[in-house]
């Protein structure tokens, strides 16, 4: 799977990850973070690229 961006939280002062990167099936990834800027019940986003080169956006709660 290729993602495209990520972020955490919305807003200007959301931090973002625009690096990008390759995640095998079934692999996961970490992005490195600033804890003090996550709020309680936030949530995060990211783009995908489909198999088409088509972009995806998911959101998940953090936990």
């Amino acid at each position: 799977m290729t993602i495209v961006s990520a972020q955490v939280g919305s807003g200007e002062n959301a931090p973002k990850f625009d690096e990008g990167g390759m995640v095998t099936p079934g692999g996961e990834i970490t992005l490195p973070l600033n804890a003090s800027s996550v709020a309680a019940g936030g949530k995060v986003s990211f783009t995908t690229l489909n198999d088409f080169g088509g972009p995806m956006t998911h959101e998940a709660a953090l936990q």
